[in-house]
């Protein structure tokens, strides 16, 4: 069985400018290149896992396997190689707001 679940909130932290913080915006920047120097940014998403959460304690589901998928958009000089690294965190955080 394939459950597909989409974010309820999302923001991105700006490594050059931490004081930055966007949310409301389809595209989720991970890196951009400003005066020739290639920024790290770091993309929160937040998801209700409720629903899948009580289905495993259940034994509805068992041993699932969860999968994330990122695409590219205005993609330039893209590298044949990259690692995206995904974490939990364990603080709130706000939705950026533009």
């Amino acid at each position: 069985m394939i459950h597909g679940i989409f974010g309820l909130n999302d923001t991105t932290i700006y490594e050059g400018a931490f004081e930055q913080n966007t949310g409301l915006d389809s595209i989720l920047d991970l890196s951009k290149v400003v005066n020739s120097s290639v920024l790290n940014n770091r993309a929160l998403v937040k998801f209700d896992l409720t629903d899948i959460s009580q289905s495993v304690s259940s034994g509805a589901i068992v041993n699932p396997k969860y999968y994330l998928n990122v695409y590219t958009v205005e993609a330039q000089e893209v590298p044949s190689s990259y690692t995206i690294a995904c974490y939990p965190i364990s603080e709130s955080w706000d939705s950026g707001i533009g």
